[in-house]
Order: structure tokens, then C-alpha cells, then sequence
């Protein structure tokens, strides 16, 4: 028996099976990815398709025709800037206003899809900030209260903070700003309107909707990593909280994102499909509407 085991491993060792995915690189899509709000450009990042089984990966698309539209009125064309980015600069979307975008590119099928900016920007109404000591080091924590309107809503929650570096002088024995960096800030929360794989560890941003307070006023706590170690060397001076009104597209695909990201390495969890709005394409088309409130730091 032992044998017959050594002689079953040393087969399966030495074969080695050569898997045809029966995928043609012209079976490639378009992709698509352009989030719109009313306070920049229409921008968009357009590549092609990739898959895992083939050498070649995600490339950026040039000389593709890009129009868009106002509901039945035509805008114009965005012009490739390079690296896949296609903008105008004299093409800025309006609040409540519901778009089309319809993309063409020679090789491959024509995709399209609709936006539309919510009208109303979130509203916050007022920031309350608690210090706290965690391991003898001061910590704050965020109770920002959203005051929500009657009908459905979808929110992305992020705190921006301009990261300030510093380099000690020997010379003088203090500390230097070598630079000053706005970066969004790792975060935590227990939140129970937070679905739970977004309340696990840190995240960047957070996606709920307004099903549990709808029309109603609600305090969001959060718990960012910012400490105050030292106020003569502190971390950041200030803050910026922004609150954004979001459509429904994105919102589905943040948090399908955010749940991907989730369940990466578990080989036991389920796949997770990213929610796509682009039609004979993949990616997103997707915009809203913010609120920003800054915050200094003390």
C-alpha cells in the first residue's frame, strides 16, 4: 500500500495540466469609472477588460468618442488628456441634473450609461468632538449629527486631515514641518446603522442610507486615528468632515466594493459582484452632492 501511494504521488507530482479558458483578448469590454459632482468637470477613466487567465492586463483606451448629454440635450465631447482620462473643462454638472454619457471606440461594442447628481446636499448639523486618553495619549472621537429629509437617501461619510510631517533639528532641538499632505483618515466605528463588515477594523470612508432615521435628525459617531501627542508637533491642524449625498448607483457600488475588499482571502466566503451601471461595459457612472465642515484640532 505504501507503494502504491509514493507511485499515485510521484504521477501527480510529475502532470501538469494545461487549462484552455477559451477567452479571446478581442472579447475585451470597455470600462468605464467617472464619478460627477457639480463642484468639478465631468472627468472619466476608460480602459478595457482584463482576465486573470491572460498575460495581458487592464490598458488604457485611446482615441474613443466620449459625448454627453443633459437629459435630451446634447453637451458636447470630453477630449483624452492621456493614460485613459477624458475631460472638458467647460462641461460642469448641475445639481438635480441627470446625465448620459454614450462612449464609442473602434474594436469594440458602444457602451452607456445615466447619472444623476442628487439635488438636495447632505446637511450636517453640528460636530461634536470628545478627547479621551488611550494609553495616556489624548484621542478624538466625532459625534457628527446628519439632518436627514423625508425621502430615501444614500451618504458616504469621509474625515480629510492634512497630514503634517516633521524632522527633529539637532541644532536647535525642535521639530521642522518638512511638508503638509491632505489625505483621508483611517477610521473606526460601532455604528449600528454601519453594516458589520464596514464596523471591522479601519476604513477610509463609510456608505449607509437613512432607512433607520429617515426624516429624521441622527448623530454618527466615529472614532478617526488622529491623536494628539504633542501640541507643540501635532498632527493635524485641522480637519474636514465631508458628509456626501450620494445616488443610488454609487452607493451600491461602494459599499460592493467595500464588501469585496471584505472578503479578500477568505477562501470560504461567497464571491462578491461589483455593481455595475455601465451597459455592454463594465465600471460605473455615478455622482453626489456634499457637504464639507472644517474642523480645527486642539
Amino acid at each position: 500500500m505504501k507503494k502504491l501511494l509514493v507511485i499515485i504521488f510521484m504521477v501527480c507530482w510529475g502532470c501538469e495540466t494545461v487549462v484552455d479558458p477559451g477567452i479571446e483578448p478581442d472579447d475585451a469590454s470597455l470600462v468605464l469609472n467617472s464619478i460627477i459632482n457639480p463642484d468639478s468637470v465631468i472627468k472619466v477613466n476608460l480602459s478595457k477588460s482584463w482576465y486573470v487567465l491572460l498575460d495581458e492586463r487592464e490598458q488604457f483606451i485611446e482615441g474613443a468618442t466620449i459625448d454627453i448629454y443633459e437629459e435630451d440635450k446634447y453637451l458636447g465631447q470630453l477630449d483624452h488628456d492621456g493614460f485613459g482620462v477624458y475631460t472638458n473643462s467647460n462641461l460642469v454638472p448641475k445639481k438635480g441634473g441627470n446625465y448620459r454619457i454614450e462612449v464609442s471606440k473602434e474594436g469594440y461594442e458602444d457602451i452607456f450609461s445615466e447619472a444623476t447628481i442628487p439635488q438636495r446636499p447632505a446637511l450636517i448639523s453640528k460636530i461634536k468632538i470628545d478627547t479621551i486618553l488611550s494609553d495616556g495619549i489624548k484621542r478624538l472621537k466625532f459625534k457628527v449629527e446628519i439632518d436627514d429629509r423625508v425621502g430615501e437617501d444614500y451618504y458616504e461619510f469621509i474625515i480629510f486631515g492634512y497630514n503634517r510631517n516633521y524632522e527633529f533639528n539637532e541644532e536647535t532641538g525642535t521639530y521642522l514641518l518638512i511638508d503638509s499632505v491632505n489625505i483621508p483618515i483611517w477610521s473606526e466605528t460601532e455604528d449600528l446603522i454601519i453594516d458589520e463588515f464596514q464596523r471591522e477594523g479601519t476604513n477610509l470612508d463609510y456608505v449607509f442610507s437613512d432607512n433607520f432615521f429617515e426624516g429624521k435628525k441622527y448623530s454618527l459617531s466615529i472614532d478617526p486615528g488622529i491623536f494628539i501627542y504633542d501640541t507643540s508637533t501635532p498632527q493635524f491642524t485641522t480637519v474636514t468632515v465631508v458628509l456626501r449625498n450620494v445616488n443610488k448607483d454609487y452607493f451600491l457600488y461602494k459599499r460592493s466594493r467595500l464588501l469585496q475588499d471584505w472578503v479578500d482571502g477568505d477562501p470560504f466566503a461567497e464571491p462578491v459582484l461589483v455593481h455595475n451601471n455601465i451597459q455592454n461595459g463594465f465600471g460605473i457612472f455615478a455622482g453626489y452632492n456634499q457637504t464639507e465642515e472644517v474642523i480645527t484640532v486642539r
